[in-house]
């Protein structure tokens, strides 16, 4: 779940709210399986974990490793921080 949550952050940011595990794991450097993989739960390497962090200054292992927040930087708290998502059957009107 913590992994997904990095590529919807990184989808919005990028203007790519849909990316797709395989475009994420390439900016990592990652291979699709491999990083499929780890958003499925399986033990993440450190590799994966030292791409993540470059790509998301302010993150930590420990946040990683356990999802504890206490020695993320404000601002990726913030960044992390739920999205509201509209009511269902509205939709976000997009600005001009």
């Amino acid at each position: 779940m913590r992994l997904r949550r990095l590529r919807d952050l990184f989808g919005r940011e990028t203007g790519n709210p849909r990316i797709g595990q395989g475009e994420f794991a390439a900016h990592l450097k990652l291979g699709h399986k491999q990083y499929s993989n780890y958003e499925n739960g399986y033990p993440i390497s450190r590799q994966a974990e030292d791409a993540l962090i470059v790509l998301f200054p302010g993150l930590t292992v420990e946040w990683l490793r356990t999802g504890s927040p206490r020695m993320l930087s404000l601002e990726m708290s913030q960044r992390l921080a739920p999205q509201e998502e509209p009511p269902p059957g509205k939709r976000r009107r997009r600005a001009s």
